[in-house]
């Protein structure tokens, strides 16, 4: 991992952090690190957001359920497998 994971993705260094920020992106956080928490097999990391920027329109994405889903407007989001979700 490091460096070598944003070798094949167009990215430049974040003014704050030089963290990649990844081309193209609706949105970017730069973060430093304020807290970390361990919980089971994860930790939990806290940021203190030290930069940021909304870059281009278009859908949202996230992840819940085991699977990627694209965030429309309003409440409805639409799945990776064409299935409607409402977001509560």
């Amino acid at each position: 991992m490091g460096a070598a994971q944003f070798e094949t993705l167009p990215h430049r260094p974040g003014p704050a952090s030089g963290a990649p920020l990844i081309s193209g992106t609706l949105a970017w956080l730069e973060c430093r690190l304020f807290e970390a928490h361990d919980s089971g097999d994860h930790t939990i990391f806290v940021g203190s957001v030290i930069g940021a920027e909304i870059g281009h329109d278009g859908a949202g994405l996230l992840f819940f359920g085991g699977a990627f889903h694209r965030i429309g407007t309003g409440s409805a989001a639409v799945s990776t497998a064409n299935r409607p979700h409402t977001l509560q």
